[in-house]
């Protein structure tokens, strides 16, 4: 990499020998070459070798004496010798310069080609220079070869270069110079492949060469790896030209080093800086044509320093003019930190219509000081290597105060000469959402680097580039914004948006500490910081510190040692104001010293209270979660949770028992996820709640909240979840009337197992099991049904209660499950047969309630067939007549196989009915609507009325649910006379009645008068007048008489209950129609409601 620059630069003379080489090239006319000629291709004056197998090859050519009329001139020679292969024993060649005898048949082949002594004595008298003996550290040697030689003699060494100067071959301009009448040569060597000053050997050899030549010996690898080029073979011409300054370089850190065009005289020329002051000269010992100044270390890098060059002499006497020359230090590690700025970043170049489709960045040098941006490294944060800078020509990298300057990975300009360009090989690509892009010294620092991400654009980025406000400022989104400029950018120039940093005024100060977990937390203060502060942190190595895009005023840090006593305790120091400037910012120091509270771990923290639909009087708290310090003892550090779009931001502590209400943003009204997480990110509680959990329908669109039951129960549970008891509909930030602390496990047998296997469905890809009570499986084989299942159960219905396993797998027999006191069992699968059959009546409605709003509509369903019965394609519908958008599907997604003689409700919110065996639909609107129908894959099964004549007199159509009383078509319809007014998921009250009924052994009810009237003038009161008679066996009952009314609320009720025991008469009883106030009813229907209770069992 060059690191040198000179201005002011003198005129280079490259024809001094010009009509000279017209002379030599009038005699390569008549040159007449020897040796193995068919070896060698000959182009103009260009031999390559091109021998058809491994060797040796030689050729040589003697000058033309015609032309020369005195030898006694001296000799000049110009030639160029390429090996484009490290030598060794078998690969080398050789140049040669000699002078044959006077007839040349006295000797075939007068030079040594291969052989290191003489082996006879016909060899011409010369010398020859020899390159590839041991490979990467051969040196260049120069030998004698005298006539006549002993055979078996050595050919003598004149001169040797440094082993290894041409390690990897060579490729070289040889020039033989022999002054007239002298025997001293002087033989110059410069490289055609680097820009290393040319290496200069001199010394008394031989009388002046008539002939030059080359010879090689090569392996079958190396047949065409040597070229020979004559350009000048003539006698020596007298030089008339001064020498000229061709340039300088720094072989090290403290000294300067001039090169000539020729070698000078040592001790005669002189510099001096601008002052005049005499500088040091010390003549360098391998080229007479350069020599070496020590400099001082005031010498700045970047600046540039006038020299005075004076009395520099050739060897002929030719004097160097005066030479005034600017000289500039670049040196590696010059530029510092806000030296050089990235100004502009072109993430995404398309579409633009100007420029190619290339991205690329603009840096600005903002110093008084020049660089070389060969020393600089490209980084990117989405690559592990650094990318070296290179110039693209005709720039040569130099980087004057104030000049820009563009980097990009293209292949071609951005803007074809019309800015200083560079270019990145191999770079990757910019990431248009986000990247980190950065200019490193070649000791690693930054010079300048900046973090970027898709939103600093404010808008879309394609075609428009990224503008820095203030250059110098720090890199943050504070400091970049989108560019105004008409074409999208302004590459190489200056942005109107850009303005110089003020003088800074205002003092960093911090406005507050929040600890986020035992080792995390951050500082705001009250200005925007660099991200790039070299910040220092004592005692040093105890915490590590970095900014976040999206927080530009704070500073977080990271304690890798933590104190068992929970402080935090460490100082700050050097930390910069994003506004300030590198050479001139101020640096702050802060000391940080506090003792923390606990930080929250799972089970610390709990959610106590969503609400997620406020209406009414609970709308002025608007939606919001409350969170519960359940640790028995500790208080609990707040600061870094996470709650749905909210991340507590400020330093906050909860004593234990103590709630906090906290705003997470929109929450899903029908269901959704709240999640709670500490500073690491760890879940302390998840909930996923649903609008079902509201044990009446009325509730949950009323705006009444959801409050945990028992703090200490599961999160996951829906019996675990109640409508707020709070008049107001919520209880933020206090314990809600419907709280039952350790109500959980109040009536639970925890010597049973809790929970059974129900049945399974299966789709594509996945068998699920359904479980009556939540479970836990083994994870390496089933997975617990997630929110990403295509069955809506997850907010539903308990968390663990369905769980999946691949389809390809067998349905097991049995399955180990825990339940949820760590119970565990083995429980049948009951893999029922499935019918497949294509015609598939076996599935009836079996009952259906249109309930009101504290009640759960849903329809049942009994399979009456031997085998289980999937749901798949079976569907519903409430409209007379139907179209086929009217039918909706019973488990979309999902092929459920109901078991032989068991019904099966379907409903919105299942969990609402009082049986495990209800699975989640969409039903359609049973609200007003006269019929249902159920069809299966192939046509309509049946079509039932809902009607409200088909209700009992006493019955609530809202209420009471309509049973079938037989599984044959056509059956007829009846009130549910359960007492709970509908028996989803089980057998129909009518069912069971049936059964039972001709058994007279059981007590009945007989009324004798089913009506009354009140007292008028007109009419006699009287009584609704009823007996129950007892049964035939020896059970003795007590019964439970009351009168229901529409709503199903009691009104009246036996104070005594009375017994009714075997071989006794009836027991009569009589209401009058009056409440237990004494107050009259209202005219119209009541229930008259009989429960025995048998007294032995209960």
């Amino acid at each position: 990499m060059r690191n040198w620059s000179v201005f002011a630069r003198g005129v280079c003379l490259t024809g001094c020998l010009l009509g000279l080489r017209e002379m030599v090239a009038q005699e390569e006319d008549s040159v007449h070459w020897k040796g193995t000629l068919d070896q060698w291709e000959h182009t103009a004056s260009l031999w390559q070798l091109n021998a058809p197998q491994a060797g040796n090859a030689w050729l040589y050519a003697c000058m033309n004496t015609a032309f020369i009329p005195h030898d006694s001139l001296g000799r000049k020679a110009r030639v160029r010798w390429s090996q484009s292969y490290a030598g060794s024993n078998n690969n080398f060649s050789r140049l040669h310069f000699f002078t044959p005898h006077a007839s040349d048949s006295a000797a075939l082949l007068p030079i040594p080609i291969s052989n290191w002594t003489a082996n006879s004595d016909s060899l011409a008298t010369g010398s020859f220079i020899h390159l590839g003996t041991t490979g990467t550290q051969d040196p260049l040697d120069w030998r004698r070869v005298s006539d006549p030689m002993a055979s078996g003699e050595s050919f003598p060494l004149i001169q040797s270069t440094l082993p290894g100067s041409y390690s990897e071959g060579m490729d070289a301009w040889f020039e033989w110079t022999q002054l007239p009448g002298d025997s001293l040569a002087t033989i110059t060597v410069e490289s055609t492949l680097t820009n290393a000053p040319p290496l200069a050997i001199f010394t008394a050899v031989h009388p002046f060469p008539t002939c030059i030549g080359i010879s090689t010996q090569f392996t079958i690898s190396n047949i065409d790896a040597i070229e020979f080029e004559l350009d000048q073979f003539s006698m020596f011409v007298p030089d008339t030209v001064a020498p000229k300054l061709e340039g300088c370089s720094w072989p090290g850190d403290s000294l300067v080093s001039w090169h000539f065009s020729e070698s000078v005289r040592p001790g005669l020329g002189t510099i001096s800086s601008a002052i005049g002051q005499p500088m040091e000269i010390q003549q360098n010992q391998t080229s007479s044509k350069t020599i070496h100044m020590p400099f001082d270390t005031h010498w700045i890098p970047g600046i540039e320093r006038t020299f005075l060059l004076q009395h520099f002499t050739d060897q002929d006497g030719n004097m160097l003019s005066d030479t005034t020359v600017q000289v500039l230090w670049t040196s590696p590690n010059t530029a510092n930190r806000g030296d050089v700025v990235l100004t502009e970043i072109m993430a995404d170049p398309t579409p633009h219509d100007d420029l190619p489709p290339c991205e690329w960045v603009e840096v600005l040098n903002r110093s008084n000081r020049t660089f070389d941006v060969q020393f600089w490294n490209w980084w990117d944060e989405g690559s592990s290597e650094v990318i070296p800078i290179k110039p693209r020509p005709p720039w040569d990298g130099i980087l004057l105060p104030g000049e820009r300057f563009l980097i990009s990975g293209c292949s071609t300009s951005i803007l074809n000469g019309g800015a200083l360009e560079a270019h990145i090989q191999g770079a990757p690509a910019f990431n248009d959402s986000q990247d980190g892009l950065g200019i490193l010294r070649n000791d690693g620092m930054v010079l300048d680097a900046v973090h970027y991400l898709q939103t600093w654009w404010q808008g879309d980025n394609g075609g428009v580039s990224l503008q820095i406000l203030q250059p110098g400022a720090c890199a943050s989104p504070v400091n970049w914004i989108r560019s105004n400029a008409i074409d999208g950018c302004t590459p190489g120039t200056a942005s109107n948006q850009e303005t110089a940093i003020g003088v800074e005024s205002e003092q960093l100060a911090i406005e507050r500490i929040v600890p986020t977990s035992i080792s995390d937390g951050f500082i705001e203060f009250n200005s925007p910081l660099d991200p790039l502060s070299e910040v220092q942190i004592s005692p040093r190595g105890s915490a590590t510190w970095h900014t976040e895009d999206h927080f530009p005023n704070r500073l977080f840090w990271n304690q890798r040692l933590t104190r068992p006593d929970q402080r935090v305790r460490f100082e700050i120091d050097r930390l910069k104001r994003c506004e300030s400037d590198w050479s001139t910012g101020s640096r702050f120091a802060f000391k940080v010293d506090f003792e923390t509270a606990r930080f929250p771990e799972p089970g610390d923290l709990i959610i106590s209270e969503i609400a997620a639909n406020p209406e009414g009087s609970s709308a002025v708290w608007g939606e919001f979660i409350e969170l519960y310090n359940r640790h028995g003892s500790d208080a609990i550090e707040l600061g870094g949770l996470q709650c749905g779009d909210l991340t507590i931001d400020e330093r906050s502590v909860l004593q234990s028992g103590e709630r906090r209400v906290v705003y997470p943003g929109a929450l899903p009204n029908e269901k959704g996820t709240v999640t709670l997480r500490n500073g690491k990110g760890i879940v302390l509680d998840e909930v996923h709640y649903s609008a079902c959990w509201h044990a009446h329908r009325k509730n949950a669109e009323s705006g009444f909240s959801l409050v945990r039951v028992d703090i200490h129960g599961p999160a996951q549970n829906n019996k675990n979840w109640a409508s707020s008891g709070h008049a107001l509909g919520a209880s933020p930030g206090e314990t809600d009337p419907d709280e039952r602390m350790g109500s959980w496990l109040d009536g639970q047998n925890l010597d049973v197992f809790d929970g059974a296997f129900l049945l399974h469905g299966q789709t594509s890809s996945d068998t699920y099991f359904l479980f009556s009570k939540p479970v836990q499986l083994d994870t390496t084989l089933f997975r617990v049904v997630g929110q990403q299942e295509p069955i809506d159960w997850f907010h539903s219905a308990d968390a663990n209660r369905i769980w999946a396993q691949s389809a390809l797998l067998p349905i097991p027999d049995s399955i180990c499950a825990m339940d949820v006191h760590g119970r565990i069992e083995w429980l049948k699968t009951r893999p029922f047969d499935v019918n497949l059959n294509e015609e598939n009546t076996s599935m009836h409605l079996n009952e259906v309630l249109d309930a009101d709003a504290f009640g759960e509509p849903f329809i049942e369903l009994e399979n009456i067939n031997a085998t289980a019965l999937g749901t798949a394609d079976w569907l519903v519908s409430t409209e007379t007549l139907p179209f086929p958008d009217d039918w909706i599907a019973l488990s979309p997604g999902i092929n459920w196989q109901i078991p032989p003689n068991e019904p099966w409700a379907f409903s919105a919110c299942p969990n609402r009915l009082l049986t495990p065996r209800a699975i989640t639909t969409s039903l359609p609107s049973l609200y007003g609507r006269n019929q249902i129908h159920l069809k299966s894959p192939e046509h309509v099964i049946e079509t039932v009325p809902l009607n409200t004549e088909l209700h009992a007199p006493w019955a609530s159509p809202r209420k009471t649910s309509l049973e079938r009383l037989q599984s044959r078509a056509n059956a007829q319809w009846k009130s549910s006379a359960a007492v709970s007014g509908s028996t989803p998921g089980a057998q129909n009250s009518w069912s069971i009645w049936g059964a039972t009924a001709h058994q007279t052994r059981l007590p009945s009810l007989e009324i004798i008068q089913s009506t009354w009237l009140a007292m008028s003038h007109s009419q006699q009161p009287r009584s609704v007048i009823f007996a129950l008679h007892p049964g035939e066996d020896e059970t003795v009952w007590q019964a439970h008489i009351c009168v229901l009314s529409a709503s199903g609320r009691i009104i009246w009720r036996v104070p005594q209950s009375p017994w009714i025991a075997p071989n006794q008469s009836a027991w009569t009883g009589a209401w009058d129609g009056r409440n237990e106030h004494g107050i009259l009813a209202a005219a119209g229907n009541y229930l008259l409601q009989v429960i025995f209770e048998e007294v032995e069992t209960g």
